[in-house]
């Protein structure tokens, strides 16, 4: 997957992040993209990291589905 802003999105609708977290990434996303940059820059792949890291420590949780 080259592009960054489609693991984002995997990432926003499996999980629950904290709304700090998610408004503060959204925010350096369009501001990168608004000065030029690409989805497949590696600072957007930082922002994937954050997002992951989130995940690891127990800040963002797996969304339950229910039928």
């Amino acid at each position: 997957m080259n592009d960054g802003i489609k693991k984002i999105n995997q990432l926003l609708e499996e999980y629950e992040f904290p709304i700090k977290i998610v408004l503060d990434v959204k925010q350096r996303l369009g501001d990168w993209l608004v000065s030029g940059g690409q989805p497949t820059d590696g600072y957007v792949w930082q922002q994937v990291r954050c997002l992951e890291n989130c995940i690891k420590y127990g800040l963002a949780k797996r969304k339950v589905v229910n039928f």
